[in-house]
Parts: C-alpha cells; sequence; structure tokens
C-alpha cells in the first residue's frame, strides 16, 4: 500500500513533458476489445500452465504464500487484484520516456528488460512470464489499460485461488 500511495502520485507528477500530457507519456488511452480476443485467451493459457506446472512439479509456495493461504482477507483480495496491477506500469515510465526510443529494437529490449526486475520476488519465472505477456501487450496495443486489465485478472484469480481456497 505504501508504494502504491507513494509511487503513483511521484510518477504523475514527473510524467508530464512539454512535447506532450502526462496522459501520452503513460499511454492512459482507450483500446478496442478486439485485442481482448487475443490476449484474455493468453493469460488463460498462462494460469493453466502455472496451476498445471506448480501441481505436477510440487513447487513450494514460499512462506509468503503459505501465510496467505486460507487468511480470507478482502481489503489483502482487493489490494492484490486492483492497486498492484498499477505498480507495473509504473515502472516502464522511464523505459518509453521519448529519449529511451532510439533504436528499433527498443521496443522488445524495454519489454524484456522491465520484466525481469520481478523475477526473484516469484516462483520460478511465473513472474518473469506474465511481465512479458503484460508488456507485450502494452506494446501491441498501445494502452496501458488493456495490460492494467490483463494484470488484475491475474491477481484477482489468484488472490481468490490462494486466500479464499486456501491453496498456495
Amino acid at each position: 500500500m505504501t508504494q502504491f500511495c507513494l509511487l503513483l502520485p511521484a510518477v504523475l507528477l514527473v510524467a508530464h513533458f512539454r512535447q506532450q500530457s502526462r496522459w501520452e507519456t503513460l499511454a492512459v488511452r482507450r483500446f478496442p476489445l478486439k485485442p481482448l480476443e487475443r490476449w484474455l485467451p493468453a493469460l488463460l493459457v498462462f494460469l493453466a500452465v502455472q496451476m498445471l506446472l506448480v501441481q505436477v512439479l510440487d513447487i513450494d509456495p514460499g512462506e509468503f504464500m503459505k501465510s496467505l493461504a486460507g487468511s480470507r482477507h478482502l481489503p489483502l483480495v482487493l489490494m492484490i487484484a486492483l492497486a498492484a496491477p498499477l505498480l507495473l506500469p509504473v515502472q516502464r515510465l522511464a523505459a518509453h520516456a521519448p529519449w529511451a526510443l532510439w533504436h528499433p529494437a527498443a521496443d522488445f529490449g524495454i519489454v524484456y528488460l522491465t520484466a525481469l526486475w520481478p523475477v526473484p520476488l516469484g516462483q520460478l519465472s511465473f513472474i518473469f512470464a506474465l511481465s512479458l505477456l503484460l508488456g507485450l501487450a502494452r506494446e501491441k496495443s498501445g494502452s496501458v489499460l488493456l495490460p492494467i486489465l490483463l494484470h488484475a485478472g491475474n491477481n484477482l484469480a489468484s488472490a481468490i485461488t490462494v486466500i479464499y481456497l486456501g491453496t498456495a
């Protein structure tokens, strides 16, 4: 919650450039519903593969996930499902500043490199794979709202599974 309250106002403050508004900088724009036909199934496949790998490989969820399992804490579900998805696009802000896009391969490189930062926090490479999926959705749609929506869906499914169903 602290990160959410401190980072978002700071990003909104520094996202304004003379050449463009902060909403253009942050790529907050409507997107057509057509991309959801491609990205929603991709998210569902990601979730299914993740659940399958966790079951088949008997991956230890770690102490944090074990502490959440079965807690039935609604404010925590809301924080994970609604606030956390807003933080991932924030860290991509600097990478998408006009000075960062100097090379045609920069977009994929930026998606790849910014997907790497949360890897040590997650089980295996699930967070890395999700970050790649969200980054590619952002690049292809041109809007930050699509990956926020996908991230919120992922987090809501995960929060319900872990916090309410007790499956870590």
